[in-house]
């Protein structure tokens, strides 16, 4: 039996361990934020050196490259934001107009190569481009299929040497205006049983071992979702794999029509 000073207690635990783990969170992200960073460097210290050496560069060349150190920024931004959001529920983000066959693209550009070096076979295809249109946050987005993409490729290493992996990327929608555009993440991987299954996305909940993640991808992927008026829904069956739905239900039709 327990009084109120455990209870007390317990509470206070519970809150150095997510703390805890949002410092640890902050830290795992610190790769995603080093690639747009180094680029910004990169494209300053190439201007600098340039106009400082006298080097012909045109104006469309050195807005170019500011066009890009604005996006990196922007990109950075957003990724802190997002941790900011999974800390502070009244965080929202900022909802614009998305195509969300770009941001696949770009989460697949950053992850691609990783999981091909693995042997695993990634294909992305795309019913209708133009129907792919969304409200929502590019970048956060962006991070939520990296999310599921990192534990799709965990899923299929886990199957061990000599099978080969096999993640499909699906981008589609109904026919419906109140149908979402669903992007459909599918692996071969070991899966998970219906116990593993249901507490799939708790804060701190995971399945690997200790140098392989804390357990706030998903919960992470859900807050990013729920905020763009989507969902994270997962179904998966142990030995055949897993299949993650990322819903967003903000739909555009087209670009012209924003």
């Amino acid at each position: 039996m327990t009084g109120p000073g455990d209870e007390t207690r317990i509470v206070e635990r519970m809150r150095r361990h997510r703390l805890q783990g949002l410092s640890d969170m902050a830290a795992g992200m610190a790769h995603e934020i080093n690639q747009p960073l180094s680029g910004i460097r990169g494209f300053a210290e190439g201007l600098l050196i340039g106009l400082e050496e006298g080097w012909e560069i045109s104006k469309q060349e050195i807005i170019d490259k500011m066009r890009r150190i604005v996006t990196e920024s922007d990109r950075i931004d957003d990724l802190i934001q997002s941790v900011r959001g999974f800390a502070d529920e009244n965080a929202r983000l900022e909802l614009v107009p998305v195509d969300l066959q770009q941001v696949v693209q770009a989460a697949v550009r950053l992850w691609g190569t990783r999981l091909r070096a693995h042997g695993m076979d990634l294909r992305v295809t795309c019913a209708d481009p133009v129907g792919a249109w969304v409200r929502a946050n590019p970048f956060a987005v962006q991070e939520a299929v990296q999310i599921v993409l990192a534990n799709a490729g965990d899923a299929c290493l886990a199957r061990g040497a000599g099978d080969e992996g096999r993640i499909a990327i699906d981008i589609g929608s109904g026919a419906g205006a109140s149908d979402p555009v669903v992007i459909s993440v599918r692996d071969n991987g070991v899966g998970m049983d219906a116990a593993t299954l249901a507490r799939a996305g708790e804060p701190f909940f995971t399945t690997k071992g200790p140098d392989r993640g804390i357990g706030l991808g998903l919960a992470v992927a859900h807050g990013i979702l729920a905020q763009c008026g989507g969902e994270l829904e997962l179904s998966s069956v142990p030995g055949a794999g897993t299949t993650a739905e990322l819903r967003l239900y903000h739909r555009l039709v087209g670009k012209e029509s924003v």
